[in-house]
């Protein structure tokens, strides 16, 4: 895809995702989720975030994002504290610790204007500003500032979609998005997992995943990792070493986000398996951000 086409891909989503965001943030701030309640999903012998954690972690990112992009757009050098991706389990300790005492409505209100930021400024980009680096060590390689937009998107998008939506008794963001900006959105998963990769778990690891999604939105993807790192690809490749199949892009998006387990998924024919199954069992390690 070229840039100018991409550029204008990334305004739309972010137009719309800004929206379905408002009308989000809307919903949170009507409902009867008393402050600090926990997530009414949330199992007690697990160690998943509250519902408030969880917003003030979207919310950081948000605004971290949407820093990397001001900041590398005026010509200096981005510089986050963290160093090194092993910090990032740290990092997000100390942003949501930070963020503790902050009300529903002041975290909303910041995650919608990072977003506002973050909409307003692609509109002023050239398609040769997509190129530019960005030094955001969460990630195995530097990011381009596309790529940058693209985490912005899919951060709340997919990867915390459901995790947000679930105290206030929503369903996943994902559910509302017209079948482009889920196709978009299912893409920049993939970009995702080839990004947060560890090539140090991986070692000398050389096998492809095909990803054959179902439904609207759906379509044909490809993970392939390597000693040096991992790629993704918009079309399945030949002999690939695993082959996962979903029903649809809401079966994907709740495998891929630990809404619903592998076997269950299974059992109910929303995912199909084959191949090394050893490599599939690996996957949350190999692919986990932290």
């Amino acid at each position: 895809m070229d840039n100018e086409s991409r550029l204008s891909i990334i305004i739309q989503d972010c137009e719309e995702m800004s929206h379905i965001l408002a009308e989000f943030c809307d919903t949170v701030l009507a409902s009867e989720l008393a402050e600090g309640q926990q997530d009414r999903t949330r199992r007690k012998e697990s160690k998943e975030w509250t519902f408030h954690q969880t917003l003030a972690h979207v919310t950081a990112a948000a605004e971290f994002y949407q820093q990397a992009l001001e900041t590398t757009l005026s010509g200096a050098i981005f510089s986050p504290r963290m160093q090194q991706r092993s910090d990032l389990s740290s990092i997000n300790e100390h942003e949501i610790a930070a963020r503790q005492h902050m009300t529903r409505r002041a975290l909303t209100q910041d995650l919608l204007r990072a977003f506002k930021h973050t909409t307003q400024r692609v509109q002023t980009l050239t398609p040769e500003a997509l190129t530019q680096q960005v030094n955001v060590p969460l990630f195995n390689r530097p990011l381009t500032i596309a790529e940058v937009l693209d985490m912005q998107l899919v951060h709340p998008g997919i990867l915390h979609a459901a995790q947000l939506t679930n105290a206030v008794g929503m369903k996943p963001l994902w559910v509302h998005y017209t079948p482009e900006l889920m196709h978009h959105q299912i893409t920049r998963l993939f970009q995702t997992m080839a990004l947060v990769y560890w090539p140090e778990r991986g070692g000398d690891l050389q096998a492809s995943i095909n990803f054959v999604i179902g439904g609207v939105g759906g379509g044909r993807w490809s993970l392939t990792i390597q000693p040096s790192g991992a790629y993704y690809s918009e079309q399945t490749v030949r002999h690939a070493a695993l082959t996962i199949r979903a029903r649809n892009t809401h079966a994907l998006c709740q495998f891929v986000t630990n809404q619903e387990s592998t076997l269950s998924a299974l059992w109910k024919g929303k995912l199909l398996i084959w191949g090394d199954m050893r490599l599939g069992l690996k996957l949350s390690w190999l692919f986990s951000p932290t």
